[in-house]
C-alpha cells in the first residue's frame, strides 16, 4: 500500500511539474519585440524617447520610463495569455501594416498624445493609437499597463539601451510616416 501511495505521489509530482514547466515555455513568435513612446521637436527634426520597452522572446518586459519619479528601469514577465494574443495577431508578412487601419485624423479631430513606435522581425511602424485596430490597440493597452506600471519590486539597474541608436531608428522610420497627425494640445480652459 505504501508503495503505491509513493507512485501515485512520485506520478503526481511529475505530473505538475509537466504542467507548470509547459505553462512557462510559452514563447512568442519574435526575438525581440520594441516599443517606444516618442516626441519630436526642434529644426532639423529631432526624436525624443520618453519610455523603451523591449520585450525578449520568453516574454521578460525590460522598460526604460521616464517617470514621474525620474529615469528608471523594470522588468517584467508577460502572461502566456498575452504572449498567445501578441503571436495570434501577428502573423505573416506585413502584419503591423496591417493593423494601421486609418492614417488620417477625422474632421474637427485632433491628436494630443505621444507618438509611438513598434518593431519586431524585419518590420518596423510609427503610430498612433486611433490610426490601429480594435485588436492592436486592445494588446497595446495591455502591454502599456504593463510599460507604465513603476512597480517598486520590479526595479533593475540600467539595462544600458543604446537610446540615442534608437532615436535614430525611429527618426528614420518617423520621417517616412507621412500619414502621422500633428500633435496639438487642448485649448487651456482660463
Amino acid at each position: 500500500m505504501k508503495l503505491l501511495k509513493l507512485k501515485i505521489i512520485v506520478f503526481l509530482t511529475i505530473l505538475s511539474f509537466n504542467i507548470l514547466s509547459a505553462q512557462h515555455n510559452l514563447k512568442l513568435n519574435f526575438k525581440k519585440i520594441e516599443l517606444i513612446y516618442y516626441e519630436t521637436n526642434g529644426n532639423p527634426l529631432k526624436i525624443n524617447v520618453t519610455n523603451y520597452a523591449q520585450i525578449n522572446e520568453y516574454g521578460i518586459v525590460t522598460v526604460h520610463l521616464n517617470g514621474n519619479n525620474g529615469l528608471k528601469f523594470y522588468r517584467y514577465q508577460l502572461s502566456n495569455e498575452l504572449i498567445n494574443q501578441i503571436n495570434s495577431l501577428m502573423i505573416g508578412k506585413n502584419s503591423l501594416k496591417k493593423q494601421l487601419v486609418k492614417t488620417k485624423m477625422e474632421a474637427g479631430k485632433h491628436y494630443a498624445g505621444s507618438y509611438n513606435f513598434i518593431a519586431f522581425d524585419n518590420e518596423e511602424l510609427c503610430f498612433v493609437e486611433p490610426y490601429m485596430s480594435k485588436a492592436f490597440n486592445l494588446i497595446f493597452n495591455q502591454l502599456e499597463d504593463i510599460i507604465l506600471k513603476q512597480s517598486e519590486n520590479a526595479e533593475i539597474e540600467n539595462p544600458k539601451f543604446k537610446i540615442k541608436e534608437i532615436e535614430k531608428r525611429v527618426l528614420i522610420e518617423h520621417k517616412k510616416s507621412n500619414y502621422l497627425p500633428k500633435i496639438v494640445q487642448p485649448p487651456s480652459m482660463k
